[in-house]
């Protein structure tokens, strides 16, 4: 299927987008700064784990290279060099290379008015040769060295629409307006974003200022669970009302964020079990409306699960937590090709994988099963003869997929 995919970058013409937004860093000689993007963009969908794997996982397949207009993959050591010498510059240009696939066949696109997930997540490091690392919260690894990623992503598609990086010890919290502000620009107007779901981090009375100073529609977690679990530990069990098999929600109406201030908002107690068999407490603000019952609201906010899964793809399945070099401009952008590669399988599942009956498959599914199905193609002139073994699950699929990436363009 790494044919299928190439050919799909091909015809939707991410090639001509790379070529006119992105500026070359150095001198072209065998290849240009179109190619190592595209090499870096498949090595991330086929989930290569360092860029040396570039080596035994991409370069044995030229024919995919030539789909590419490349007489072959480059050697990993000249792709890790494009790498470093990314500037500031290519970190702007990157972003308007995603906004503009998002533009063109983006999922969200479609969408008249898109939730937003916002969350954070961090990198740790080892060692004292990571350029601008810094100790700070990591969850369960308290004061190690790292970097911190804020993401924002749509709700309903998990396609990235805004990201920011900063040393451990900042927070993106710190960028909440940059990262909604950068969603609105993805999508094509602030009017287009409509609720806007957050973890605790960002449960702050200064976050919470900033959402309703704006108006943005909000829901999140309260960062401190301590502020009202006098409250929920004083209520009977019989006022509790369920919203879902290990949750309950009470509606404690309208109160200030902190003791001491100014600020006020609709505040919903929840408690659920914790995996010792205890009980626990916390709290959601919210500007949605009183009519919008509190277990219905702490539904919608579980249903943000899909931002948790986009960090752990990013991590885990497109390699993300690999950092392939030790300088914060070059992770950044490494980490930004690969949200950009996140957002193009999303495109080739929703365009070529659904109209082939696969469009079930999920990110992780895609890159860890269908990507490595065992394939030969050859191509003379137009003609492409692809032949993958017939007892595979995914074969048919595939054959049906391969037919659709045939006929699919969005070139103008």
């Amino acid at each position: 299927m790494l044919c299928c995919f190439a050919e799909f970058l091909n015809r939707a013409g991410v090639p001509e987008i790379f070529g006119r937004i992105v500026t070359p860093v150095r001198k072209s000689v065998s290849y240009t700064a179109t190619d190592y993007l595209l090499t870096l963009v498949l090595s991330v969908a086929v989930g290569c784990d360092f860029n040396v794997a570039i080596n035994y996982m991409l370069r044995p397949y030229p024919q995919v290279a030539r789909l590419l207009g490349m007489p072959g993959f480059p050697e990993q050591s000249s792709a890790s060099g494009f790498l470093h010498a990314l500037t500031a510059g290519t970190l702007e240009e990157l972003d308007l290379a995603r906004q503009e696939c998002q533009r063109l066949f983006g999922a969200s696109t479609h969408e008249m008015v898109v939730d937003l997930d916002i969350d954070a997540t961090g990198f740790t490091v080892y060692g004292g040769t990571y350029k601008g690392a810094a100790k700070g919260y990591f969850p369960r690894q308290r004061g190690e060295k790292g970097y911190q990623l804020g993401l924002a992503s749509a709700a309903r598609s998990g396609e990235a629409l805004a990201d920011c990086f900063l040393p451990g010890n900042l927070r993106p919290e710190q960028l909440l307006s940059e990262l909604v502000f950068g969603a609105a620009e993805t999508l094509g107007g602030a009017d287009r974003i409509g609720l806007v779901t957050l973890d605790a981090g960002f449960g702050t009375e200064a976050n919470i200022g900033e959402m309703q100073a704006n108006c943005w529609p909000y829901l999140v977690k309260g960062r401190d669970p301590r502020t009202f679990r006098k409250i929920a530990t004083s209520l009977p069990g019989h006022a509790w009302d369920y919203a879902g098999p290990h949750c309950d929600v009470y509606e404690l109406g309208t109160q200030r964020v902190l003791p001491k201030s100014k600020l006020s908002a609709r505040t919903i107690l929840y408690r659920y079990s914790n995996d010792k068999g205890g009980t626990d407490y916390g709290h959601f603000y919210t500007s949605l409306p009183p009519n919008l019952r509190a277990d219905l609201v702490a539904c919608r906010y579980n249903q943000r699960e899909e931002i948790e899964s986009v960090n752990k793809i990013v991590k885990g399945t497109l390699q993300a937590k690999h950092l392939r070099t030790r300088s914060p401009q070059s992770i950044e952008a490494f980490l930004k090709i690969g949200l950009l590669t996140l957002n193009l399988l999303h495109a080739f599942r929703w365009l070529i994988l659904d109209p082939a009956g696969l469009g079930g498959l999920g990110i992780r599914d895609i890159v860890c099963r269908l990507m490595p199905i065992p394939a030969r193609f050859t191509q003379t002139g137009e003609q492409v003869r692809l032949c993958m073994p017939a007892a595979h699950q995914f074969t048919g699929g595939a054959v049906a997929a391969a037919k659709v990436v045939s006929s699919f363009s969005l070139k103008s």
